[in-house]
């Protein structure tokens, strides 16, 4: 279980729950909560390339997720509360959080489809979610 609550995707009629694996929305069980999609600027294809370009190993990657991981401990000191990694795909920064911040709730959401897929087949225990961060359907309510 999360600790905010989800709001209903389209078609649903009952509120998403996280069972620590998958969510479950009624009788159905999904890897990836979907809400939106939008690919203006982006797509899967070009966030294959930037895994077959960059990988997770490129110095200015290694450096920027070292640099994220330091302002996430200055604002979590007690390495409690929610982490909510938007633009989550390929996974890299995502599994270096829930490494560092073993006991918070680490969350990860993206607008491309396939590797969040793909994510949730390789890395088991983490919320994954599908949104436009433009058209977000979390509130600060929800939070």
């Amino acid at each position: 279980m999360l600790p905010f609550n989800l709001p209903l995707p389209v078609g649903f009629s009952t509120a998403p729950l996280w069972n620590g694996v998958e969510f479950e929305i009624g009788d159905q069980c999904v890897p990836v909560l979907e809400y939106s999609e939008n690919f203006a600027g982006w797509s899967d294809d070009l966030t294959v390339l930037h895994e077959e370009a960059a990988g997770g190993s490129h110095p200015i990657d290694l450096a920027s997720r070292h640099d994220a991981l330091a302002q996430v401990k200055k604002c979590l000191p007690q390495g409690l509360g929610v982490v909510m990694e938007i633009g989550c795909s390929p996974g890299f920064l995502i599994k270096d959080l829930a490494s560092a911040f073993p006991n918070a709730t680490i969350v990860g959401a993206d607008v491309v489809k396939q590797p969040l897929y793909h994510l949730a087949e390789t890395l088991s225990g983490i919320p994954l979610i599908r949104f436009d961060l433009l058209q977000c359907p979390l509130s600060t309510a929800n939070l």
